[in-house]
């Protein structure tokens, strides 16, 4: 489970690493955003919304979400240097 922590009287909750390894395994297993959130609450007790894991792959995956204009700009620059 994560760790919650209380700020101004909102509970928030922290992921702690098994969480992350859950999250980052089911999405290179290819496994649907839907599927899952459904997975980790059903297998492993842990609950979050769609958003939220999107949010969690956007930190733990930053390469997945890279501009693709970022990359092909990137492939051209090292092409056109050799």
């Amino acid at each position: 489970m994560a760790h919650c922590k209380s700020y101004i009287g909102i509970y928030y909750c922290l992921p702690n690493r098994y969480e992350r390894h859950l999250i980052e395994t089911y999405f290179w297993e290819g496994f649907r955003y839907a599927s899952i959130v459904r997975f980790l609450q059903e297998y492993h007790d842990i609950r979050m919304c769609v958003r939220t894991l999107r949010r969690r792959l956007r930190r733990y995956v930053p390469a997945v979400w890279m501009d693709l204009s970022e990359v092909i700009d990137s492939i051209r620059k090292q092409i056109t240097c050799n």
